[in-house]
């Protein structure tokens, strides 16, 4: 019944999420002159909105990447070792349907309680893609945050999209299930800049929770924001 219950919140914070969470995806065409000329030259441009009355915290980054977009597409997919190039992920990896089931039901207080449930081989994305198609799954994240906050850890509800991949854009979308944030969701968006390159676009919506004086949700939320596009680039160069 615990989960039945869970599952009848999320259906509705889903709805809420689509309604509420949507920032516009712009193509970069129609972005000014200016914007795009700092973007070519290799800028990272972001920006934040603070809600009032609430911890809750929106970013967006945008960088160019000198690769195509499809390639970009598996980095960006690449759940399972985000710890080895996004900024402050201590582990990252899919979670089976039954792993989450299992969580749920324990109700573990921590990230250590978390791994200790789940397996110690995790899922491959090849195993629920649909080239060309959309297609969701469950993604685990362990975060290190400024200290004295404690770490904090997610699953989120991920939607991954191909649907335009014959224009080379694919976006990627996600929604807090369970874990120590009060809120947390945001995008992907990969599509062409010019020829043989990517414009990358990276948003979050963050509320820690807990007890977090500004300057701390400000280390930890904003200024991780240019390094998320940095950690791409160089992910890619290392190929």
């Amino acid at each position: 019944m615990l989960i039945f219950s869970k599952f009848r919140r999320w259906s509705l914070s889903l709805l809420c999420f689509a309604v509420v969470s949507i920032w516009s995806f712009f193509p970069y065409s129609a972005l000014g002159a200016d914007i795009q000329s700092r973007l070519a030259a290799g800028e990272i441009i972001y920006r934040t909105l603070a809600t009032p009355g609430s911890g809750l915290k929106k970013g967006e980054a945008t960088g160019v990447v000198d690769a195509p977009p499809a390639q970009v597409w598996q980095v960006v997919t690449d759940v399972n070792n985000y710890q080895e190039f996004l900024p402050r992920m201590l582990r990252s990896r899919l979670v089976q349907l039954e792993e989450l089931r299992t969580v749920l039901e324990a109700q573990p207080g921590s990230a250590a309680a978390v791994e200790a449930l789940l397996s110690s081989s995790p899922g491959e994305l090849a195993a629920i893609r649909v080239p060309g198609g959309k297609y969701r799954g469950y993604f685990y994240g362990h975060l290190e945050v400024p200290f004295p906050l404690r770490d904090r850890w997610y699953i989120v509800r991920v939607l991954w999209d191909e649907s335009h991949a014959e224009r080379q854009v694919y976006t990627c979308s996600w929604s807090l299930m369970e874990g120590n944030l009060r809120e947390y969701y945001g995008d992907w968006k990969v599509e062409p800049f010019g020829a043989h390159r990517t414009l990358l676009t990276y948003r979050a919506a963050t509320d820690p929770g807990g007890f977090a004086p500004r300057f701390l949700v400000e280390e930890f939320s904003t200024k991780t924001l240019p390094q998320v596009i940095a950690g791409v680039r160089k992910r890619l160069a290392a190929r």
